[in-house]
């Protein structure tokens, strides 16, 4: 059995399609090489680097080991230059316990410095936790915002907020 593996590895070796393995899945070189430089990109300080590394971080892709912590932190150091993006994400992981410990204050608190930063997705997200609160005026202002950046879904939550309550035709 050792024979064939070494074999194998060997075959896979002279083709040039050196791999590494991690965690039983099969990481083809193109991605170890493209993670290098990704995370190169993010430690200079690229927010979309950032954000992409920790979106790997959370989800196990591309050779990063999945790992809601550094998810968080990476998440983290784009939010400090402002990412609204990153911000909304942060929301999230506190909203739903990943990685850091649950809590809806904070995840609500995120939602709206992403909301200010003009991110669509917190904008969305912070009209959810008004909407849950039943601050139904408020809600269908952010969903309004993020409606106007062609948020999916932000046009049917006005919808079925104007159709259920009469607050917001007053």
């Amino acid at each position: 059995m050792y024979g064939i593996a070494l074999c194998i590895a060997a075959m896979l070796f002279i083709c040039g399609m050196i791999i590494k393995i991690n965690r039983n899945s099969v990481i083809p070189s193109e991605h170890i090489k493209q993670r290098k430089k990704l995370l190169k990109q993010a430690a200079k300080g690229d927010i979309d680097a950032q954000i992409t590394v920790a979106h790997y971080y959370f989800t196990g892709q591309y050779g990063f080991e999945e790992d809601e912590h550094k998810a968080y932190e990476w998440y983290s150091k784009a939010a400090k230059q402002g990412s609204g993006d990153a911000m909304s994400k942060i929301g999230e992981l506190y909203q739903y316990g990943f990685g850091v410990e649950k809590d809806n204050a904070k995840a609500n608190l995120w939602f709206l410095k992403g909301a200010d930063q003009g991110s669509a997705e917190a904008q969305f997200q912070y009209a959810n936790a008004l909407k849950q609160q039943g601050d139904y005026r408020q809600a269908y202002q952010y969903y309004y915002l993020a409606a106007e950046q062609q948020y999916p879904e932000a046009e049917d939550e006005m919808l079925r907020l104007k159709h259920t309550t009469a607050l917001i035709d007053k």
